[in-house]
C-alpha cells in the first residue's frame, strides 16, 4: 500500500497569567459556550436529517460565540496518578507536584464544513467525537 505524507507548520502559543487555574478555565468554557455545546454537537450532526435542520441547530449552539466546546481531556488526572508511581526514577514529577492540564478541542462548525468541502483530509483536524 502506497503511503503519503504531507508536512505542515504548526505553532504553539502559551498565554501566563497570573489568574488561579480555575478562573482560566471558567472563562474559557465561558467563552466556548460549553454548557450548550459538546455532545449536543455530536447528538446534532448524528441525527440531524436536513441541511436546513442541521444549520439551523448549529446557530442555537453557537449562539453568537465565535468558537464553541466539543470535549475535554483532563491530564492532570490521570497524570498524578502515573506521577505517584515512584519506580519511575527519571520523572521529576509526582502526585502533588504534575501540573494541571486541560487540553480543549474546540472549533467554529460554519467554518469547518466550509473547510471541509474543499479538502476532506481537513477531518483530522476538524473536531468529531
Amino acid at each position: 500500500m502506497p503511503k503519503t505524507v504531507v508536512e505542515y507548520a504548526a505553532r504553539r502559543v502559551t498565554y501566563h497569567t497570573d489568574l488561579p487555574f480555575e478562573e482560566v478555565t471558567a472563562r474559557l468554557e465561558r467563552a466556548l459556550n460549553k454548557p450548550n455545546a459538546g455532545p449536543a454537537v455530536f447528538r446534532l450532526i448524528d441525527h440531524a436529517e436536513t441541511k436546513d435542520e442541521l444549520d439551523g441547530g448549529l446557530r442555537a449552539i453557537v449562539d453568537g460565540h465565535e468558537f464553541i466546546y466539543f470535549s475535554e481531556l483532563v491530564h492532570h488526572r490521570w497524570l498524578r496518578l502515573y506521577a505517584a508511581d515512584t519506580s519511575d526514577s527519571g520523572s521529576s514529577l509526582n502526585a502533588t507536584t504534575a501540573p494541571r492540564a486541560v487540553v480543549y478541542t474546540f472549533g467554529n462548525p460554519p467554518i469547518g464544513q466550509t473547510i471541509l468541502r474543499r479538502d476532506v483530509a481537513v477531518g483530522l483536524h476538524v473536531p468529531r467525537g
